[in-house]
């Protein structure tokens, strides 16, 4: 549990990074090079911990944690299985709209999926 925990919290603070990185708006108004070079700083690395987020939710959650339902299985264990997958989906969907997007929506709405899913741990 401790370490679901964990992985939960570096998501989170993946997500608290990208919304840092969404002053990317202001510097572009500047328009000078030392705020256009930042700026493609803050990209690059906001893009890299929305990368982060999709690859801890893939290889650890969705490879590790998520139990398949055998064939046979109650309706109602094939449901939370179906929506854990969604949950899981969700949270990958709203990581890649915040890597291609300087919109602060995307990383809030992925703040908030990662809120979900740590509802299922």
């Amino acid at each position: 549990m401790l370490v679901i925990l964990g992985v939960a919290w570096l998501c989170t603070d993946d997500v608290a990074h990208t919304l840092h990185y969404f002053q990317i708006n202001d510097l572009a108004a500047k328009g000078d090079a030392q705020s256009l070079n930042q700026s493609v700083r803050w990209i690059t690395t906001k893009e890299d911990h929305a990368s982060k987020i999709i690859t801890t939710v893939s290889e650890y959650f969705l490879a590790q944690r998520v139990q398949d339902v055998p064939h046979g299985e109650s309706q109602a264990k094939r449901d939370a299985y179906l929506a854990s997958l969604e949950t899981h989906h969700l949270v990958m969907r709203a990581a890649m709209k915040t890597k291609q997007s300087t919109d602060t929506k995307h990383a809030e709405a992925l703040a908030s999926r990662l809120h979900d899913l740590g509802h299922l741990y």
